[in-house]
């Protein structure tokens, strides 16, 4: 049963992160074929990222985009989420390892002290 459970919980997994890479790719290509986008903004090239997330790592593919007046370069997908230059993590995933370092660290502590007050005992 557990080797059962375990294959569907990878099942539904990876296709949470296929539904995640599909509608990033989505929004940018919308972005790509904007008119509006189109007056300020040059495609450049694609290019592939991964991202970590609570659920796992994404890939997917997102446009670069020169600034037609200023030659700035952006990924305007990344400022429409929110994503900070150079993100490789997401606030989920952040949020995830960070209650999962105060929890192992408790564990931590709590066998420490358990052994701890064993030790005592035995003097």
């Amino acid at each position: 049963m557990a080797n059962f459970i375990n294959a569907v919980k990878e099942v539904v997994l990876r296709l949470g992160l296929d539904v995640v890479a599909e509608t990033l790719e989505n929004y940018d290509e919308a972005i790509r074929k904007s008119p509006k986008r189109s007056e300020k903004w040059s495609v450049v090239r694609k290019d592939q990222k991964q991202l970590i997330t609570s659920l796992g790592a994404v890939q997917y593919h997102k446009t670069l985009f020169i600034n037609k007046t200023t030659k700035e370069r952006s990924y305007l997908l990344d400022r429409e989420l929110g994503l900070e230059k150079h993100q490789r993590i997401t606030e989920d995933a952040e949020a995830q390892l960070l209650t999962e370092a105060v929890q192992t660290s408790y564990r931590k502590g709590g066998r420490l002290s358990a052994f701890s007050m064993m030790s005592a005992r035995k003097r």
